[in-house]
């Protein structure tokens, strides 16, 4: 400073570099004692009050407070304090985000400091000037004009030589020069603790973590900007905290916890945006396109990438400009468009050249290597992957080495060259172990070429280890569709590692890692406590609503359906990562003898299982009992083709499983038996019987199949065993301990729904059908009172808890196929799936008396979103849904049966399968109607029933 104010003044301005928020209570006090002064004091007391306010993020308040000090000054004529406050001001804009046009105004400051307070003083205030200038990102002109000064603050106080140090150290960092660079901070912040500067503590330490993040080293970056958020939380200077915040979320995600990486970087957004800094923000869209780019949901990506590329161009950021265009590019090159990334890159070489950044540059040359990789150039790729190594080589930067060597090698590996590719995989995977999202890749490629030498045994062992990586990477989502992507890029390693398992006749394997990869999503959110959003999220999500909404209208087009639904995902995906929910251990892999344990404990040891999933053009058939596995492959020829169309046709399920097609057929149900027989082995049939539980694992399209009404042994499935669907045996074995706490019932009937659906005039008198049978107290909520808003409010507030039976009779439907905009139509509007996800249930069992309310949608890596399964994931135990549309009065039978036989007690398979049994040998032809009962299935965990069936009272359709 050039001026000497009075000691108590001195002492707060000293003490803003300790603790800013302390400094800034004491000036507040000085100033209210002065208030009446119009003294040059006075302006020292609004100086330090502003001065505090800076450093305390409190910016708007400080430049007043500056601005009023300012004033005084002038009226006193003290020069040296106008200075002060000018130089201060300017502190205040930099602050504030003002770019290239501020560093115009440090020069006059600079001059005012030589003429009146010498070189050292000028010296001190140009290390503002040089702050703005790491800001600014021009890392070489700090450096030049650093050591123009260097030499006047040989007697400088010790913080003042910590700051310059730890400025001098980001500017080297910029350029590269990590060694360096991290010796200066480690000497800047020795000096600043010394001088138990604490501001400049945190602010070394989070450089020193920005360093290892740039350097790759991820634990170390975690570590530092872990306790520089500490710093500046326990200081009161939340910007600085964001700061550290959004780092935070880039270097997890990096390592793969996608999902931490989300929640730090949306957390920092909004304190950016309440902080009126969208400068910052914006480097948090960029992270967040990062993420989205990893995990391969390019919308996301290129609408996060888009939103920061506007505030940059806006500012004139070059260097920020320059990388994101090289982050567009890098996201074109995911979806084949070489030539256009060639384009995109070509266009910011010149800049990228101009940086003398060897990190920037290397990155470059990488997205140049990879965009000739796209286009099938093998040797242009393998030239710009050598520049890229020569650049990271010069920096020490061994991860982004290893990186280009991953790279190279799966280009040798597509030319046949196994032999080098190994030898590239093996030096790049030591420096890969702390990178998931490159380490699962190193250990398929070694897979690869241990295949390619006979070393099946080696093969294995590598390729167990990328699918694990690949799971834990999908658990670590709470999003469905960004699961889905994660193995739709890991899709091929699936299919080898299964393959293989196979031709070495390991069923078991085989079995494991089919289980692996089954419905991680929903396996995460059963485990999760539900969190309710924000306020500001909530209102966006029945914005969102609203819009959904509006296109379930009879007179809706789709032609905007696609849009609105990439942005609904994209909302979703940040909106629930903002929420950090308590997670239990997610264990994906299960020993044998533990699943057929419980199992045999739930079951008395009478339950088959059968799994399914494809594997190219083959449908694999597992079956477990006994605890022994098989594995049978079907091929998925044309007729199987054609069955399963007929099985999932929307217009008409009569056709397949009614039989209106015997005409032209050589037997009756020729086409449904020839469906039985390819989906159940007769292995599996000679075990049925009526009380057998068999538990079904569906795939793709198997999911739309009316299982119950499947012929086997010239019965109905239904009247042979009692079928039931589970998502895994994972999600069942985590279901069955979900022991209800409820003592009473909930009927939920909406009739009306005014023009945005037919009436449903038979509701009510199924509702009270369903309270005859019930033997536990009955709550209803019919008509008017039937709403979402009541439905919410009971499940955030805990009170669905006291339900053992949830009863929901009332419209249900997916928009577009779209499982995401599967909805329940209630009075006020309708529910969607996110909302049923927070019903904070405690192990109901649910019945949706609606249409579609078991049509899913199948993502890769089996990833099923339907309301059946929102609803297991919203705390239920098992629901009880149809596949089909299907009338309101023709199901009014169904129900009174089935709360008949699951009043004994009975888990709801038990009942579902006694109910359809019963109407099938009901002499009304409109009952035993398959379509009546036969989209009926029951998803969930199932228990023995307690009642023999033959205790039973029987009784009869119309009783």
């Amino acid at each position: 400073m050039l001026a000497t104010p009075l000691p108590m003044f001195a002492r707060i301005i000293r003490l803003v570099d300790q603790r800013p928020l302390s400094a800034l209570v004491i000036a507040h006090r000085r100033l209210l004692a002065m208030e009446s002064s119009a003294c040059v004091d006075h302006g020292w007391a609004w100086f330090c009050y502003g001065w505090a306010a800076l450093h305390g993020e409190k910016v708007s308040e400080g430049l007043a407070a500056l601005q009023q000090a300012q004033a005084l000054f002038a009226q006193h004529h003290d020069q040296a304090g106008m200075w002060d406050c000018r130089q201060a001001l300017l502190v205040g804009r930099w602050l504030q985000g003002e770019g290239v046009s501020l560093q115009q105004a440090w020069q006059p400051v600079i001059e005012a400091h030589l003429r009146l307070g010498g070189a050292r003083a000028a010296a001190e205030a140009q290390i503002y000037q040089l702050i703005h200038l790491n800001y600014l990102k021009r890392y070489q002109a700090v450096l030049d004009l650093a050591a123009t000064i260097a030499p006047h603050l040989t007697t400088a106080p010790q913080f003042v030589a910590g700051r310059f140090m730890r400025i001098v150290a980001i500017a080297n960092a910029g350029l590269g020069a990590f060694t360096k660079a991290k010796q200066g901070l480690d000497q800047a912040l020795y000096a600043s603790q010394q001088a138990k500067a604490w501001v400049d503590v945190a602010k070394c330490l989070r450089e020193r973590g920005f360093i290892a993040d740039r350097q790759e080293h991820y634990a170390d970056a975690v570590a530092d900007l872990q306790q520089a958020m500490t710093w500046f939380n326990r200081l009161g200077m939340p910007l600085y905290a964001a700061l550290c915040q959004r780092a935070l979320g880039l270097a997890l995600s990096r390592i793969g916890h996608y999902d931490q990486g989300l929640r730090f970087n949306l957390a920092a957004r909004s304190s950016f945006r309440m902080l009126d800094r969208p400068d910052l923000a914006a480097g948090c869209d960029q992270n967040i396109g990062v993420i989205a780019h990893y995990v391969r949901l390019p919308l996301i990506a290129q609408s996060a990438y888009q939103r920061a590329l506007a505030v940059y161009q806006a500012r004139s950021s070059t260097y920020d400009s320059c990388v994101l265009q090289r982050n567009f590019a890098l996201l074109q090159i995911n979806q084949g468009n070489g030539q256009l990334a060639l384009d995109l890159l070509g266009a910011i070489q010149p800049l990228v050249l101009a940086l003398d950044d060897q990190l920037e540059l290397g990155e470059f040359y990488e997205a140049l290597a990879q965009a000739w990789h796209c286009l099938g150039a093998v040797d242009q790729a393998q030239r710009f992957f050598d520049q890229a190594i020569v650049c990271f080589e010069a920096i020490g930067n061994q991860i982004n080495i290893a990186k280009c060597q991953l790279g190279q090698a799966w280009l040798m590996l597509e030319t046949g060259n196994w032999q080098l590719a190994q030898a590239l995989l093996a030096q790049a995977q030591v420096w890969l172990l702390e990178h998931p999202t490159h380490r699962w890749r190193c250990h398929y490629g070694l897979g690869y070429c241990a295949a390619q030498a006979g070393a099946s045994g080696r093969a294995m062992a590598e390729y167990i280890a990328a699918c694990g990586i690949v799971a834990q990477l999908r658990q670590a989502l709470s999003s469905e569709h960004a699961s889905s992507a994660i193995f739709a890029q890991a899709q091929q390693l699936y299919h080898d590692t299964i393959r293989l398992a196979l031709a070495q006749a390991n069923s078991n394997l085989a079995w494991q890692l089919i289980e692996q990869q089954r419905a991680l999503v929903l396996n995460r959110q059963m485990r999760c406590l539900p969190l309710a959003f924000d306020p500001d999220l909530a209102e966006e999500d029945q914005r969102y609503h609203a819009r959904l909404s509006s296109l379930t209208q009879p007179t809706a087009g789709h032609e905007h359906v696609e849009a609105l639904f990439a942005d609904y995902i994209n909302f979703l995906i940040q909106a629930r990562h903002t929420l950090e929910g308590s997670l239990a251990d997610l264990a994906i892999d299960r020993p044998l003898e533990v699943v057929c344990g419980e199992l045999d404990e739930a079951f008395d040891g009478d339950w088959t299982w059968l799994g399914y999933s494809q594997l190219g053009d083959d449908l694999l058939i597992i079956t477990l009992y006994a605890g022994q596995i098989t594995v049978i492959r079907q091929p998925i020829d044309r007729r199987f083709c054609e069955l399963l169309g007929l099985a999932n046709s929307f217009t008409d399920h009569s056709i397949l499983y009614e039989d209106w097609s015997f005409l032209s057929q050589a037997a009756p149900f020729a086409e449904l038996r020839a469906l039985s027989d390819r989906l159940i082995p007769s292995v599996v049939k000679q075990r049925l019987h009526q009380n057998h539980r068999l538990l079904i694992t569906p795939c793709t399209k198997l999911h739309q199949v009316a299982w119950a009404a499947l012929l086997v042994n010239q019965q109905r499935l239904c009247q042979t065993c009692i079928p039931q669907i589970i998502p895994s045996l994972g999600t069942w074995s985590w279901l069955q301990a979900r022991q209800s706490l409820g003592t009473e019932a909930l009927l939920l009937g909406c009739d009306n729904f005014g023009e945005r659906a037919d009436a449903l005039p038979h509701i009510q008198a199924e509702l009270r059908v369903v309270a005859q049978q019930v033997t536990i107290p009955v709550s209803t909520l019919f008509g008017a009172e039937a709403t979402g808003v009541a439905v919410l409010k009971l499940g955030q507030a805990g009170l669905l808890q006291r339900f053992r039976h949830i009863h929901i009779a009332t419209h249900a439907q997916l928009i577009a196929a779209r499982g995401l905009l599967a909805h329940i139509k209630l009075v006020d509007g309708d529910m969607f799936y996110n909302d049923i996800l927070n019903l904070r249930l405690a192990g109901a069992t649910v019945v949706l008396s609606t249409c579609d309310g078991s049509l899913s949608e199948t993502l890769l890596g089996e990833e099923v979103l339907s309301l059946s399964r929102a609803f297991l994931a919203g705390g239920a135990r098992e629901v009880l849904a149809n596949g089909w549309k299907t009338s309101d009065s023709g199901v009014v039978e169904l129900m009174r049966l089935f709360y008949h036989y699951l009043a004994y007690p009975n888990d709801g398979a038990t009942a579902l399968a006694m109910a359809q049994r019963t109407l099938l040998e009901s002499d009304d032809p409109s009952q035993a109607a398959v379509l009546v009962w036969g989209g009926f299935q029951v998803v969930g965990a199932g228990t023995l029933a307690q009642w023999p069936s033959a205790q039973i009272p029987s009784i009869s359709v119309g009783d």
